[in-house]
């Protein structure tokens, strides 16, 4: 609601443009000093298109620049965030559904259930290690009966007129650059990767051709029913959407804590190297949170901006050019964010001017 400067708009526009253009255009991206000057909100969108150039040059920078020479790393490590409710409820239905599957092919002895317990273990990980499986389920299911169908007409019409290994690879060709097309495209990327995976454990390319109809069908069939129990087992499943958007949730305080916590005077020293590596986990959890939809927290943007909040009060507190009554207000508003998580309300009150 607040009057943002005049001009800004068209200025975002056009440095929109340039980032959608070649990468050699980023030279241009700026808001200009006028700009850069008005209230928080443009100063740090400033900064981020500061950023961004910076990155764009790393990025583009001819190789032989690059430091070959010294030793250490030129990087810290970020470590990824370990879901262990999402690892649990992924292994064991998996490993649950994979197990049942190898039980009942070994005792039935029947051949195709071999393809059907691969398909079984692969569709279960897959599905399992998303956040909302029940919104992908049905382009799975599309894909693999797709690519099932392709490797029908393979093996049925192309394999056995295929003479050597040469024609092999020139026989597959057109359905992978069909494949590829589909991945291209927003709409089927998700679909085309199942329609590419099952081709090429249906079609068989490679091992010696069969004329049976229904040895084909029965092989192509397998892979079918795993994609359907394995779609139709998550659809079924109580939706767990809320717990992760909850732990999710946690994470976020934990991070922007930590952030808080780096203002201790025996971790001042050390807070620097490791603001950007905070800023960049809670950036993982707010994405992370965002993937669940309706069950995700609320105010993830309000989140994102207390996390460069703490940031700007960090950097204000520690510098020297500033007046002392300044960072004297940066320091006591960061030891009374210390309770945000416990007492929110209590210390936006006591934050308030």
């Amino acid at each position: 609601g607040e009057a943002l400067p005049a001009g800004l708009a068209e200025r975002l526009h056009a440095v929109a443009a340039v980032l959608r253009g070649p990468p050699g255009g980023t030279a241009v991206l700026s808001l200009g000093p006028e700009l850069s000057a008005g209230p928080p909100e443009v100063v740090r969108i400033a900064a981020s298109l500061e950023q961004i150039l910076a990155a764009g040059r790393a990025l583009f920078a001819e190789p032989g620049a690059a430091d070959a020479t010294s030793f250490g790393p030129k990087a810290r490590y970020l470590a990824p965030y370990r879901d262990w409710i999402l690892a649990r409820d992924t292994g064991l239905a998996a490993g649950s559904a994979t197990f049942a599957a190898g039980l009942v092919g070994w005792w039935t002895g029947f051949p195709a259930a071999e393809l059907a317990a691969l398909g079984i273990c692969i569709f279960s990980m897959v599905l399992g290690s998303m956040p909302t499986p029940q919104k992908i389920a049905p382009l799975l299911f599309g894909g693999v009966v797709a690519g099932v169908l392709a490797a029908i007409l393979y093996r049925l019409a192309v394999q056995p007129t295929v003479p050597s290994v040469p024609a092999v690879v020139l026989s597959v060709l057109p359905f992978i650059v069909v494949g590829a097309l589909l991945r291209s495209s927003p709409k089927t990327a998700i679909p085309a990767m199942d329609f590419n995976m099952c081709f090429l454990l249906a079609s068989q390319a490679g091992l010696p051709a069969t004329t049976q109809v229904g040895t084909v069908l029965i092989d192509s069939l397998a892979l079918v029913v795993a994609a359907g129990l394995a779609s139709g087992g998550h659809l079924l499943m109580p939706r767990q959407s809320e717990i992760h958007a909850a732990a999710a949730a946690g994470a976020i305080r934990s991070d922007i804590a930590a952030m808080i916590a780096r203002f201790a005077p025996s971790a001042r020293a050390g807070w620097n190297p490791h603001a950007s590596l905070r800023m960049l986990r809670l950036l993982l959890h707010l994405r992370r949170a965002g993937d669940f939809g309706d069950a995700a927290p609320q105010g993830l943007l309000a989140a994102l901006n207390l996390g460069h909040a703490v940031m700007d009060l960090q950097t204000l507190a520690r510098d020297e050019t500033r007046t002392a009554a300044m960072r004297s207000r940066a320091e006591s508003a960061l030891t009374m964010l210390a309770g945000f998580s416990e007492d929110p309300e209590g210390v936006a009150d006591r934050l308030e001017p």
